[in-house]
């Protein structure tokens, strides 16, 4: 009855799994938190609404070096991120120390919209996590970290006059801080987790419209998975 009962919890957030409007929202991150050489870390989310799926894997290439991949494709837009790095294990706890790269295409139209931005963007960042694994007799994990990075974005600006569509390029940057929270709960390899994120943004656009902006999400991002640690 329990079980069944964290099934509806996954299913229920899951509808509120989409992120702040943007080209590119804020990333909810997986935190790797590996035991060392061989380890293997996998976490999945279905995103319901906008029939989309989530996928991270995470590999211990050694006892101090990882490397992550992480994908996401919902409604016609798609993200894929590599990360890699030094992570180290005192007891329960773990620290990270990660470097990456992105690429996606996104929109942000909604029904209604009179304008929205569609088109490609890279990112490169870094990282840093701390967590705790294994707590309450191995049934919580716990981590928090933070990504600092740039983006750049090749966008489409379109906008309707009357019953026609103008378009115009816009061509975008941004420093960008994403803070991210991971919580797990659950069995000892089994877990649902929850993950937050927020994007806190400085926006460049070059564009002859007035009040161009970069296409990047500024809400709340969260996000409900199943987590395996094999």
């Amino acid at each position: 009855m329990r079980t069944l009962g964290y099934c509806f919890l996954w299913m229920g957030y899951s509808l509120y799994s989409l992120s702040g409007l943007g080209v590119y929202a804020p990333t909810c991150m997986d935190f790797a938190m590996l035991d060392g050489k061989n380890d293997v870390r996998l976490d999945v989310a279905v995103l319901p609404i906008t029939l989309g799926l989530r996928s991270t894997v995470s590999y211990g290439l050694t006892d101090n070096v990882l490397i992550q991949a992480d994908a996401k494709y919902h409604d016609n837009q798609y993200y894929g991120q590599l990360v890699s790095g030094w992570y180290c294990n005192a007891d329960s706890r773990v620290l990270e120390v990660l470097g990456g790269a992105s690429v996606g295409y996104g929109n942000d139209r909604l029904h209604d919209m009179e304008s929205w931005h569609s088109g490609n963007y890279i990112t490169c960042f870094l990282q840093g996590n701390m967590g705790w694994k294994n707590l309450a007799n191995k049934h919580i994990d716990v981590a928090f970290g933070a990504r600092c990075g740039y983006y750049y974005a090749s966008l489409i600006n379109s906008a309707f006059f009357g019953n026609t569509v103008k378009e115009e390029d816009v061509v975008a940057h941004s420093f960008f801080v994403e803070p991210n929270i991971n919580f797990r709960f659950g069995w000892e390899k089994l877990k649902f987790n929850l993950k937050t994120g927020y994007n806190f943004h400085h926006v460049s656009a070059l564009c002859p419209s007035k009040g161009a902006h970069a296409g990047m999400g500024d809400f709340v991002s969260m996000e409900l998975s199943l987590n395996y640690h094999f």
